[in-house]
């Protein structure tokens, strides 16, 4: 990992970070297990949340030391290749994982306080490490979410109506609530902060950002999970996310799907909802569209979509330095996974284009 080299500087904050690394992971163990969280009732499962977290402290104390965060493709390529390490991460309870995820941060946060000391460049410094911490926990919750939810996905193709209700309920009861407990306590930690610099609550207030996302998410996904139907209907699951975002009254949105999408599959049917959903998020919120459209064509041999607003345009590489940019990531990452192409094209100030290609019946890449 780029990130677990050597520090040059003995001196300095970032090596002073890393000398706490292991009492700072015993500490943030120890908090969970006086909560009893899930994550500390096996040996597999502490130590994989504890590797999760030094690996984190290490890119807070590498950025401390080259006066610069991580972008978004590095901590998003760190977290992917951590959860493809230890796949059963995906299976542990997303309660835990969320609370676990706030106390990270505010472990984590508190120590680059103390490490960075008074120096001219404290503000800089914190800053930036500040915002290594958010890029990476926030990061691993995407990757993990976004694993969950797919899994959900086919779960909901594979259960009865009777089943897919009580999940819906499980979902609400269970993450739901505790995603919102969640952001409720991270909203209390940013009071505690509001008398510090703006540059220091900003990284906060992005997870908080990234909670109430989240949240979204999880309304569009207990509302799919109660209808009737057992079939993953594309057109449908994207118009209830829409409906969920509450904004088709300002945007006028277009969904046209031909053809039929039995034969390309249900993991693909669902990837494929996954990456759409996260092209209709980004021009709901962001794009003040007016016109939406959405056009998806399936073959025996390919599927074809083409998503295009016209809003005020993606600027990309602004888009890249925050929510969005994981968003970007983990859409082409998912295409990817199905030997697809992913083209973008920004035509600022008039809107923006998504093109999709996605081959039928080829094997998953590896």
């Amino acid at each position: 990992m780029a990130f677990k080299k050597n520090l040059s500087k003995e001196n300095g904050p970032g090596h002073a970070l890393l000398g706490r690394s292991s009492a700072l992971v015993e500490r943030f163990c120890a908090q969970l297990v006086s909560q009893r969280s899930t994550l500390m009732w096996s040996t597999s499962s502490r130590d994989r949340i504890a590797v999760q977290a030094g690996e984190v402290i290490a890119a807070c104390a590498l950025t401390l030391e080259l006066g610069r965060a991580v972008t978004p493709e590095e901590a998003t390529r760190l977290a992917r290749a951590a959860a493809d390490a230890h796949p059963a991460v995906h299976a542990d309870d997303p309660v835990a994982l969320a609370q676990a995820s706030t106390l990270l941060f505010e472990t984590v946060a508190a120590a680059l306080r103390e490490v960075v000391g008074d120096g001219p460049q404290r503000t800089s410094l914190l800053t930036e490490a500040l915002l290594t911490l958010h890029r990476s926990v926030n990061a691993r919750w995407q990757v993990i979410s976004g694993d969950r939810e797919a899994a959900l996905l086919t779960a909901l193709h594979n259960t009865t109506d009777a089943h897919r209700r009580a999940l819906a309920r499980d979902v609400h009861d269970r993450v739901g609530s505790s995603v919102s407990l969640a952001m409720r306590q991270l909203e209390l930690y940013a009071l505690s902060i509001a008398d510090r610099p703006e540059a220091e609550q900003q990284p906060v207030l992005a997870v908080r950002d990234t909670l109430v996302d989240t949240l979204l998410e999880l309304r569009e996904l207990i509302t799919r999970l109660r209808e009737d139907s057992s079939d993953l209907d594309l057109r449908g699951a994207l118009a209830a996310f829409v409906e969920s975002m509450q904004v088709a009254r300002t945007s006028t949105v277009t969904i046209d799907v031909i053809g039929d999408g039995g034969p390309a599959g249900h993991r693909t049917l669902a990837e494929l909802f996954l990456v759409l959903r996260e092209c209709l998020l980004n021009a709901l919120a962001h794009s003040t569209a007016s016109r939406i459209e959405v056009r998806v064509e399936f073959t025996a041999s390919e599927v074809n979509v083409l998503v295009e607003d016209n809003g005020i345009g993606l600027d990309l590489h602004r888009a890249a330095s925050g929510r969005r940019g994981h968003g970007l990531i983990s859409m082409s990452e998912r295409v990817e996974q199905l030997n697809g192409r992913l083209t973008i094209k920004d035509a600022a100030p008039t809107g923006t284009r998504v093109d999709l290609w996605i081959p039928i019946g080829v094997a998953e890449h590896v």
